[in-house]
């Protein structure tokens, strides 16, 4: 591998980490608007770090216990009850995060966890989606004639009226 490949793999990985990180934090804003908290900027900023932080001390190991303990192929049911379990112990602990670090009730606390997981699904699958579209987009653009081996524009980048003058001239 290249020193530029290697390069910008790590720029991207970095880029994407930053857009991550800032994508949490409006989720976070957006979510305590719902339950009509207004934290400061900077306290937002340490209690979406500390509550990423939280939820992946508690989700790696319960990604990694789920692994070992339920073969995912085999026993689909119950490794989709493990996740649920998972995402409810986040979803409790992330509510009882906000109660100090915000002075909000326990309900409020809870709830802007709930909007924070819900929207933060949302956004992922939205992104997920422009990401495949994208992907789409390359794909069919690029797309090889296997006949000839040369890629194409499109799969009508020649008219058929002008393929078919062509082969009647010669």
């Amino acid at each position: 591998m290249s020193d530029f490949t290697f390069l910008l793999m790590v720029s991207g990985i970095v880029v994407g980490i930053v857009i991550a990180l800032v994508l949490r934090y409006f989720i976070f804003i957006a979510s305590c608007a719902l339950v009509d908290v207004d934290p400061s900027t900077f306290k937002s900023i340490l209690i979406v770090l500390f509550a990423l932080t939280i939820s992946l001390i508690i989700g790696v190991p319960m990604y990694y216990f789920g692994q070992t303990l339920l073969n995912p192929q085999t026993q689909t049911s119950l490794y989709i009850l493990w996740w649920v379990l998972t995402l409810a112990v986040v979803w409790g602990v992330l509510g009882l995060l906000y109660i100090p670090a915000l002075p909000v009730p326990f309900t409020k606390g809870l709830l802007l966890s709930a909007y924070e997981i819900v929207l933060g699904a949302l956004a992922n699958a939205l992104l997920i989606g422009a990401i495949l579209v994208v992907f789409a987009t390359v794909q069919i653009l690029t797309k090889t004639n296997p006949s000839q081996g040369t890629p194409t524009r499109s799969a009508r980048a020649t008219e058929p009226s002008v393929t078919l003058v062509g082969e009647l001239a010669s």
